[in-house]
């Protein structure tokens, strides 16, 4: 059927025209004037109508302005155009057209017109062209009623009504088309009815005598023929005949082309509840076609439907509205299918491509160790915690949990400890992992990433922590963490007893340490060093010191001389500020010859206030 909308929405998608202002100044050359072709509405009324803002692009532009002298000789053949169009002074026809005016096509009106108008030098001259319908169309009905429709279906899996034009035909497929077959004026074109018999399946097919129905045996521009066949009982294959021929004037507002409609903008927008969180992806059609029932059908890149909406005019979609659609839809590119209703039936008229971006993700990511709890200014807590553990690290992802447990969607949530992982879910938005332990001190800090995959679009959040070796308890330094060195060959391990360690009195005179590197101390941190020592003085002098990094927080020296033989112990607490990152911490005997040593019984490291 030809295609019909409300009245008020074809006076609003009609062609029409956008008229300058005659008070325009021009500039001539020698001999020549200008010429302002209009476009004419075609409601027949005097006045002209700017375009709706609703088509965007005005229609005028689409058509085509051809300018003949008065010699036949075409000057001028550009499309439609607000702009004075330059010309010598004469006289001229102007012709206004629309489409391709084809042998036999589907639905393509041909839009035509001319105007006579005679430019004068140093003027402008107007063209007022009103078109019409410059083709011909048929339209195809099954049956004079709802009965005998129900019979052509009874007795045919399908059936068609042919429109010839020579060798070529547009079909008019039953039970109710949508389409109708144009073609040019001037043209005589014949009628073939086919179907396939629902008994047999053999195809029939049935050349109609239109002759004294009304059907026009040359059709002029803007006939529109709307045939209608009967299919009376009893039922037979040669029964198929033309019952009525409505011939109708095809308007310009009855045959608008679908391509003169505006094509939607949809507007894609994640949405999220109170709490941050991801619910769904909300589309809002924005400039639909105005006054017209419509759809609208969003299909991935495999074809699948994520999305439909329907209604009049500006209309929102949202998932969760209907189960067979998807809550959320993913970042990518999209297809959208746009259909208007004519004659009671949806027909597609444009597609176009939606991007719909990336959601918000948010993600979060925690733990604490030691030296956080330092500097959020709790010392007793840090002192209280493992100096070589990650507590509690905890992960979660902005996303509603009716998404997560969506089919549709592919997710998980992945947490990793300095780039190993330590936990994965695809269940929950949340999650606290067991605490971390064995964690090597680094100055570098460790870093716990949240990393989430949804639906294709990721993100992640890193959450750094610290491992600095405090608190740290060495009561007495064993071998297990503390290295001996001194200045001889070899270790000397047997300077371990059980309660101290013992630097010195040896018989190599040599300078004798043990250095302790399991720190990673940043420069600033306060430290509170408790430590308990003994030095014995002998024939010759000692000096002990306790370094932490570069920072030397006790030394002594050792009487020494003939005779000498004292035992002299320190136990104290310090408390400095670290002066450079610190990795290491040391106790050194200076000397170690006779009986000179020093004994260390504990040396411990905690945070300071």
């Amino acid at each position: 059927m030809v295609k019909s909308y409300p009245l008020h929405a074809l006076l609003a998608l009609c062609a029409a025209l956008l008229t300058a202002s005659c008070g325009d100044e021009a500039e001539w050359a020698a001999g020549e004037g200008t010429l302002r072709v209009v476009l004419a509405d075609v409601s027949g009324t005097t006045h002209t109508r700017s375009t709706p803002s609703e088509l965007g692009t005005p229609a005028a532009e689409q058509f085509h302005i051809s300018i003949t002298d008065a010699n036949g000789r075409k000057v001028y053949g550009k499309p439609h155009t607000a702009a004075d169009i330059p010309l010598a002074a004469g006289d001229y026809t102007v012709e206004a057209s629309y489409g391709d005016n084809a042998t036999i096509a589907y639905d393509a009106p041909y839009y035509v017109g001319t105007a006579a108008t005679t430019v004068e030098t140093g003027k402008v001259a107007a063209a007022e062209v009103r078109c019409t319908v410059g083709n011909a169309l048929v339209s195809a009905r099954f049956g004079r009623d709802d009965a005998e429709r129900e019979r052509f279906d009874k007795f045919y899996s399908d059936y068609a009504l042919q429109v010839w034009n020579g060798d070529k035909a547009a079909t008019l497929s039953g039970p109710q088309p949508t389409r109708s077959a144009y073609f040019p004026a001037g043209t005589s074109v014949r009628l073939v009815f086919t179907g396939t018999l629902r008994a047999d399946g053999r195809t029939v097919s049935t050349t109609l005598d239109a002759q004294g129905t009304g059907f026009p045996a040359t059709f002029q521009a803007a006939d529109h023929a709307t045939v209608t066949l009967s299919l009376p009982d009893p039922e037979s294959a040669a029964a198929v005949d033309i019952s009525t021929v409505e011939l109708t004037e095809a308007t310009m507002a009855e045959t608008i082309p679908l391509s003169w409609l505006p094509t939607p903008v949809a507007t894609p927008t994640h949405t999220y509840d109170a709490q941050g969180l991801l619910t769904g992806t909300d589309i809002a059609f924005n400039n639909a076609y105005p006054g017209l029932e419509w759809r609208a059908v969003l299909t991935d890149a495999d074809g699948n439907i994520v999305r439909t909406a329907e209604g009049t005019g500006a209309i929102a979609s949202r998932g969760v509205e209907n189960a067979a659609t998807w809550p959320y839809i993913p970042a990518g590119t999209y297809t959208a299918t746009y259909y208007v209703s004519i004659d009671g039936a949806m027909q597609q008229t444009k597609t176009a491509d939606v991007t719909v971006a990336a959601p918000e993700i948010t993600v979060t990511a925690d733990a604490y160790t030691s030296y956080s709890k330092y500097l959020a200014g709790d010392v007793d807590g840090a002192n209280a915690c493992d100096a070589f553990t990650v507590y509690a690290p905890t992960v979660s992802a902005g996303i509603a949990p009716a998404l997560l447990h969506n089919s549709r969607y592919n997710y998980t949530l992945t947490t990793t400890l300095g780039g190993n992982t330590i936990g994965t879910t695809t269940d929950d938005n949340a999650a606290t992992l067991p605490d971390q332990t064995g964690i090597e001190p680094s100055l570098t800090p460790h870093a716990i990433t949240a990393t989430v995959l949804f639906g294709g679009t990721t993100a992640s959040a890193t959450k750094e922590v610290r491992i600095t070796g405090l608190p740290a308890t060495y009561n007495p330094p064993t071998d297990t963490y503390w290295d001996y060195h001194y200045d001889g060959i070899g270790n000397v391990w047997g300077a371990w007893e059980d309660d101290h360690v013992r630097l010195g009195k040896n018989t190599v005179s040599q300078p004798q340490s043990i250095t302790c590197d399991r720190f990673a101390v940043p420069a600033g941190t306060k430290v509170e060093a408790p430590y308990s020592v003994m030095m014995h003085g002998a024939t010759v002098a000692t000096t002990l010191s306790l370094s932490f990094g570069s920072d030397t927080y006790f030394s002594e020296k050792s009487p020494g001389g003939a005779f000498v033989s004292k035992d002299v112990y320190y136990e104290d607490t310090k408390t400095f500020t670290v002066s450079a990152d610190a990795t290491q911490a040391k106790a050194n005997n200076s000397y170690g010859s006779g009986q000179t040593c020093s004994r260390i019984y504990y040396m411990n490291f905690l945070y300071g206030k």
